[in-house]
Order: C-alpha cells, then structure tokens, then sequence
C-alpha cells in the first residue's frame, strides 16, 4: 500500500487539512461537486484509494457501493467526520486510521 495513491474529496477543513499532509484534496460545496469529482477520479484513473468526507458520502452512498461492488479499484471509502460528538476522532491521523483501517506509525 505504500505506492498507492490517495485522492481525498471534502469541505474546506477537510481540504487544507490533507493538503497540509501533501495528500492531494479536491474541494468542493455541493452534492453535484462532489459526484462530478468521483466520476472524474475514477473515469480517469486519479487514484487507488478515494476517500469521501461524511458530509458528501451520505450524498452519494448509493454511487459509492455500486463503484465498490463493480470494481475493487479504485477502493471509494466514507472518511468520517471531525465534529465533535460523531466520531469521537479530531485528528487526522485518527480519521485516516479509521477510514483505512490501518494503524499509521507517527
């Protein structure tokens, strides 16, 4: 897994805080955005592993689990929320952590 490559969609502090890690983030602010960015990474082969913010995975879950189900690549994953009270988790190596299911080394 280490060659993989990741590619996360997201809100503004989903973004910047991947981007501050050097994974690449497209952000985006509406259902519509987030389902063009998906078909996009997937269409053109951007990644191995995509990972959907909490805020736009329930919008496309139905998208999500069919691209799953058809296809092992690209692996699409729900990246949970940070909001206090969802997950319990605030820091992104705990999200990563999670979403993955994976233990990152610090």
């Amino acid at each position: 897994m280490n060659d993989a490559t990741l590619l996360v969609i997201g809100d503004e502090n989903i973004g910047f805080g991947f981007g501050l890690l050097g994974i690449e983030a497209r952000i985006v602010y509406a259902a519509e955005e987030a389902q063009r960015m998906l078909d996009q990474a997937v269409s053109e082969h951007e990644a191995e592993i995509i990972l959907v913010s909490a805020q736009w995975a329930a919008a496309l879950r139905g998208q999500m689990d069919a691209r799953m189900s058809a296809s092992s690549t690209p692996i699409v994953l729900d990246l949970p929320s940070s909001a206090p009270g969802e997950t319990g988790q605030t820091d992104l190596r705990g999200l990563l952590q999670h979403a993955l299911g994976i233990q990152l080394e610090p």
